[in-house]
């Protein structure tokens, strides 16, 4: 389901260029494009992937990203969990002194989002599509989509306070910012306290506060990841054992084997030979 629409405002302070929401299919993108105004998306389910100024987020459900004017940026829906998002397209004199209120100026992204705020957010999200669908355009409605887009960014700069967003805290924001990152470069070399360093964090405290989160050290989550991205490769792909293996971040196609049967006890050539599609298991060979 699509639902856009422009509208032409005469302010200068605030002018709403358009508003829209999308229900994705799998893998549909936009980009790599350049905007020439403020476009702010608003996730209501689903998850996907943003890139921009060479960074790449993972987000979903409750997740904000940014398009600011004259950068480029490119976003996708996740293949199997689709998202669906709204946006609002923002131009004027004072929108840029409004949107540096929220982290998400600076940020390009927000997440961690409680679930009061996912609700108040989308509420409001609603009420200016139900408002758009009147096609009334009198006095009344000029003044309620502008009190309806007001509170929309009094609620962004609420939710990235704080107050607002406290359930994102500095050691939570670092494990996403983390996790992040290895989800986006795990077949590139990747070293951790060089991860540590760029965020400006002890390797050993970034360390400790990932485990925390996901019961697993950085070292070994990318090593699972890594793992799992070969396992999916080696089955739906025709590509040799060395290109997975590069694919995947092992420069060393013997290192790429002995780490594949340590997690799996198969080498890739009989994980890839002997499994079973029907069962989801790896046939032993006798």
């Amino acid at each position: 389901m699509l639902y856009y629409t422009d509208y032409e405002s005469n302010t200068t302070d605030l002018k709403i260029e358009f508003y829209g929401f999308e229900d994705c299919k799998p893998n549909q993108s936009f980009g790599p494009a350049v905007r020439d105004q403020f476009v702010l998306h608003y996730i209501q389910s689903g998850k996907g992937t943003f890139y921009c100024n060479g960074n790449s987020y993972h987000l979903g459900k409750g997740d904000f990203f940014l398009l600011k004017p004259g950068v480029e940026t490119y976003y996708q829906a996740d293949e199997t969990h689709s998202w669906s998002y709204y946006w609002i397209g923002l131009s004027g004199n004072k929108v840029h002194n409004y949107l540096q209120q929220s982290s998400l100026f600076n940020d390009t992204v927000l997440t961690g989002v409680t679930e009061d705020y996912v609700k108040k957010i989308t509420d409001k999200f609603n009420d200016i599509i139900d408002l758009m669908g009147l096609n009334n355009f009198n006095t009344y409605y000029h003044l309620s989509l502008f009190e309806m887009t007001y509170s929309l960014l009094r609620l962004l700069i609420t939710v990235s306070s704080d107050n607002g967003h406290s359930t994102l805290t500095d050691k939570k924001r670092y494990v996403i910012q983390m996790k992040n990152y290895i989800d986006s470069n795990y077949s590139k070399e990747i070293i951790i306290a060089d991860i540590a360093n760029k965020m400006a964090l002890n390797r050993s405290y970034l360390s400790r506060i990932f485990k925390e989160e996901y019961q697993l050290s950085p070292k070994n989550y990318l090593s699972n990841l890594r793992i799992e991205k070969a396992k999916q490769l080696l089955l739906d792909t025709d590509e040799s054992i060395s290109t997975v293996s590069v694919e995947v971040g092992y420069k060393d196609v013997l290192a790429f084997s002995r780490a594949f049967k340590a997690h799996t006890n198969y080498s890739p050539s009989h994980y890839r030979e002997s499994y079973d599609t029907k069962n989801h298991t790896v046939i032993s060979r006798n």
